[in-house]
């Protein structure tokens, strides 16, 4: 399979320059941290930087799978939990170059991934803002993690948020 092309008739193009081996459509050097489109296999959801993945945070069969629609982004905690990784994302709400704004107006709201803005600054120039989850102590994570059920094994964790 070659880069852009579509996995099937719904699905969007695969938006990277990575090689993806032919017959796995695995990425062989995953962006990691960037969101997959609505519309696409694994929509809201990234593949965690290992260098960033919290201790006792491991990922499922299929987790870096772009085809895996079940388990791409998913993660299992230590403790049983199950975990989806999202990606950093900014958002603009009521602004009428939202494609949904004539239909939605004042709730529209339009979501875009890490991969396309600079900085939180050249994002803010256009009017989107970066969603709070993803801010540390000042410090911008790449993705967070999200009990994939409300009744995952443990409610709170260390270094969950990466």
């Amino acid at each position: 399979m070659l880069v852009g092309q579509n996995l099937s008739k719904k699905a969007a193009p695969i938006l990277s320059s990575k090689v993806v081996r032919t017959g796995l459509a695995r990425m062989d050097r995953q962006k990691y941290g960037i969101m997959r489109r609505m519309g696409e296999v694994g929509a809201g959801l990234c593949v965690c930087d290992p260098a960033e993945l919290p201790a006792g945070m491991v990922g499922v069969a299929g987790f870096d799978d772009i085809t895996d629609d079940e388990n791409y982004g998913n993660y299992q905690y230590s403790d049983g939990s199950a975990m989806c990784c999202l990606g950093k994302t900014y958002y603009r709400i009521n602004n009428s170059e939202n494609d949904a704004y004539s239909a939605y107006a004042p709730n529209d709201i339009k979501i875009l991934g890490s991969d396309t803005f600079a900085s939180e600054a050249a994002a803010n120039i256009v009017g989107y803002a970066l969603h709070r989850a993803f801010k540390d102590g000042g410090e911008e994570k790449s993705c967070v993690f999200v009990d994939k059920y409300m009744c995952s094994k443990k409610r709170e964790r260390d270094r969950v948020c990466r």
